[in-house]
């Protein structure tokens, strides 16, 4: 302070109220002079909502990124969808452009078969289980994949969310409990 007196400083340091409670503060310091005196003028100042305001906006950035990113995976994905021969070759492109953006160790696409009323499961990838998944009746109350199929929206559940249906039994879980669902 005092080789610039003109310009102060600010510190950001945390200050704690009576009830203990620790909160972000600046802390503006400036030397003024005043009739041959120098007072040293100190000011705090919540930062509180600022720092709050800057996280959420970080926050947002960070999804609006991703989200660009998941959409241009999408669209790849949808233009490779006219240029592929085979279901095997699409579904393993699909599975290699996911696999930098979600975690793609077990990975199942599920078809639809009106005929019998069944998702059969012709692309499977699965570390913790051998063989492929036996089809699902698409009238299955238990089944995360035939609730999306009935109901036409998309899902994602984290570990949390999973454990909590598994619990009150709204799901039937094959092999470990994944550590998140996506189903679209």
């Amino acid at each position: 302070i005092t080789e610039n007196p003109d310009q102060g400083v600010i510190v950001k340091t945390r200050g704690q109220r009576k009830d203990g409670i620790s909160y972000p503060v600046e802390l503006h310091l400036r030397i003024h002079s005043q009739s041959k005196r120098r007072v040293l003028v100190a000011m705090i100042l919540d930062i509180t909502v600022k720092e709050d305001a800057a996280l959420k906006r970080r926050e947002y950035e960070e999804r609006l990124e991703r989200n660009i990113v998941v959409q241009q995976r999408l669209n790849l994905i949808s233009s490779a969808s006219l240029n592929i021969g085979s279901w095997q070759t699409f579904f393993s492109f699909i599975h290699e452009n996911l696999s930098d953006i979600i975690d793609t160790s077990n990975l199942a696409v599920g078809i639809i078969d009106k005929n019998e009323s069944m998702i059969k499961f012709d692309y499977f990838v699965e570390d913790r289980q051998e063989g492929v998944p036996d089809p699902i009746p698409l009238d299955a109350k238990d089944s995360l994949a035939a609730r999306v199929i009935r109901k036409g929206k998309s899902s994602f559940m984290n570990a949390d969310e999973i454990q909590a249906a598994f619990s009150k039994n709204k799901v039937r879980l094959s092999g470990e409990l994944p550590t998140m669902w996506v189903g679209c």
